[in-house]
């Protein structure tokens, strides 16, 4: 009986002394863990805390437009105005209007709410949206998390493939035209379903050669203008918006 005991006794301490080696290490990984934790929200809280609500669009389009290379950029849990649902709409509504297929995104896509702050610019929170639309063609938008604007999108893919990614591409005589009188009018009626004005859209081109296209996408409301530019390539498959 007494060997028994012992033998428990001995087991009870030797439970005790791993016990109290690997306690310490423990706790101190639990509170790296926390501060880390509460570090990157204090981070984000302080950019938060900036946070300017005032910048007009055409501040939003060059806030995008220009590249900063001291911009802070720090992904975020959830959007401030929009929800991932809500961005998620405001993407297919936009898709739906710009190729004419009612492409989903529920499975296809990645969106993830930023903050990006510059401290000559101001502080911006937007939707950072990754799209495959189909097995030839990918998305990539920036969406602005307070008006819900599209500010930055890009289409790129096969160009053997402009059929899939536009509806009525194989009736269109002139590819490029098409493509961009088609696009204009659907950042015309979506600028006009995020801001409630009436806009009208222009086309300016600055470069035309080998199919090969850059300039200008005017959207005009009244005396306020603003300016998108972009970039077309058929041969190789690509569209950019800012």
């Amino acid at each position: 009986m007494k060997r028994y005991q012992l033998l428990t006794l001995f087991a009870i301490l030797a439970a005790a002394a791993l016990f109290g080696w690997i306690l310490p290490e423990t706790v101190f990984r639990i509170e790296d863990a926390v501060e880390g934790r509460k570090l990157s929200t204090a981070q984000i809280r302080q950019i938060d805390l900036n946070y300017q609500s005032d910048l007009d669009i055409a501040a939003r389009l060059r806030f995008i437009q220009e590249p900063i290379e001291t911009a802070v950029t720090t992904p975020l849990q959830k959007g401030v105005y929009l929800q991932k649902q809500d961005a998620a709409k405001i993407a297919e509504q936009f898709l739906l209007e710009a190729t004419g297929y009612p492409f989903v995104l529920q499975g296809r896509s990645d969106l993830t709410p930023m903050i990006s702050a510059a401290p000559a610019y101001g502080t911006m929170i937007v939707w950072v949206v990754h799209v495959s639309l189909n097995e030839a063609w990918n998305w990539e938008a920036m969406i602005d998390d307070q008006t819900g604007l599209i500010l930055k999108c890009s289409f790129f893919g096969s160009p053997d493939a402009w059929d899939s990614l536009f509806h009525d591409f194989g009736g269109a005589l002139d590819s490029e035209e098409a493509i961009l009188h088609r696009l204009s009018e659907a950042f015309c009626g979506h600028f006009e379903a995020r801001t409630s004005s009436a806009f009208t859209a222009g086309i300016k081109l600055d470069f035309a050669d080998d199919f090969y296209y850059t300039g200008t996408l005017l959207l005009t409301e009244g005396t306020e203008e603003y300016r998108m530019l972009f970039e077309l390539s058929l041969p190789e498959g690509f569209i950019s918006f800012n």
